[in-house]
């Protein structure tokens, strides 16, 4: 086998200071662009054995830095971008937020980014170009969306949920995926990361909530003061439909085929199309159509619709966290529980891996279990 040529992408420069003194900088050469690093380290002038000393253990610290340099370059791939030069990493995430805004994206995606943008900023306090994020740029982001970042809850400072951090992680990656795109770069960084290392940012513990058939019923007979909130919560547990398609969702939207009624939609999440039969209690939920548009005029805030929601599970006597977003837990695990199977149900909630839709499967394996070990208690 013929022996690779060890070529070095990063070699110690000096620059003249005044009274023969040495300031020591990287130059970084890779892929056609060179730039420069530096390492704030100063050669004195040599007079006596003393600065000699001194400036060995000077030049021992620069190829120890040079040495990690090289290696950052080497095996994290720093990437060169291969337009517009000057490229600030907080100006992507703005090019993206302008990007997700035009394509119709809701105020919380909006929000995400923005919030994106102030904890870059307070995770690399100097601006950093979109060139300079690497493999450890992008480690150190994760070690702090995990265990430092704050944000104002409750009252006082806390560390971000891990469910907040994922989101944050998300949208990061989404513009390095746009840049790549577009050729602001040649090669995603965000690539580097294992699997593993992102999924250290998933909510643990924290089991998801839905609702039994006996729930669902009890939802549906007791009152709420916004019927069209119990409308779209109660037409989201039979269609798995996330609120922001059922907040979106127009009466064109939906087709009367023969004795059936479909129901099409691109997902906003996604941006995929989808399109199901709606079954009678689908049905059964949609409003009057009135004139409108829009089949449900859901209040503007999640903030709301989610407080009516919960006040509206207490007066059921129902002591779960429940959201806008059970009603699509609920819709996966009655599904799975009366006998779909993880691949049609994976279809019907437009997951893009089936391996999303395994987390509902092992609720439903979790229940099993618990029921069999009821017998246990028979017996003893």
């Amino acid at each position: 086998m013929k022996p690779t040529k060890n070529r070095h992408y990063v070699r110690i420069r000096e620059r003249m200071l005044a009274h023969g003194r040495k300031s020591l900088y990287l130059d970084i050469y890779i892929k056609g662009e060179r730039r420069y690093e530096n390492l704030h380290l100063i050669l004195e002038r040599e007079t006596d054995q003393t600065t000699k000393n001194y400036n060995k253990t000077i030049w021992k610290e620069a190829a120890e830095r040079r040495a990690q340099k090289e290696a950052e370059v080497y095996k994290d791939r720093i990437i060169v971008r291969t337009t517009k030069e000057n490229m600030l990493l907080t100006d992507l995430l703005e090019e993206f937020k302008e990007y997700k805004m035009q394509t119709g994206h809701s105020e919380s995606v909006i929000r995400n980014i923005d919030n994106t943008i102030l904890h870059i900023r307070q995770y690399h306090k100097e601006d950093i170009k979109l060139r300079s994020v690497s493999k450890s740029f992008l480690a150190g982001w994760i070690d702090y969306l995990g265990n430092k970042a704050l944000e104002q809850r409750h009252g006082g400072l806390k560390n971000i949920r891990k469910t907040t951090a994922k989101l944050y992680l998300g949208v990061l990656s989404g513009s390095l995926k746009m840049a790549l795109r577009k050729k602001y770069l040649t090669w995603n960084p965000m690539n580097e990361i294992v699997r593993e290392d992102r999924i250290s940012l998933k909510a643990s513990g924290k089991e998801r909530s839905y609702l039994t058939v006996e729930e669902l019923t009890q939802m549906m007979n007791t009152p709420i003061r916004n019927i069209v909130v119990k409308q779209a919560f109660l037409f989201g547990c039979f269609t798995g439909l996330r609120i922001s398609d059922i907040s979106s969702l127009r009466w064109d939207n939906i087709k009367k085929l023969g004795e059936n009624r479909y129901l099409t939609v691109e997902m906003r999440k996604t941006r995929k199309m989808l399109t199901i039969k709606l079954n009678k209690n689908a049905e059964r939920w949609l409003p009057e159509q009135n004139g409108n548009e829009r089949v449900f005029l859901l209040p503007r805030h999640l903030g709301g619709v989610n407080g009516c929601i919960k006040s509206w599970a207490k007066k059921a006597g129902i002591d779960k966290d429940i959201s806008f977003h059970t009603s699509r837990h609920t819709f996966a695990t009655l599904e799975l529980t009366y006998g779909a199977s993880l691949y049609v149900v994976s279809k019907l909630l437009g997951h893009a891996s089936i391996s999303t839709t395994q987390i509902y499967a092992d609720i439903i394996d979790k229940k099993r279990d618990e029921a069999l070990d009821l017998l246990d208690s028979v017996f003893d």
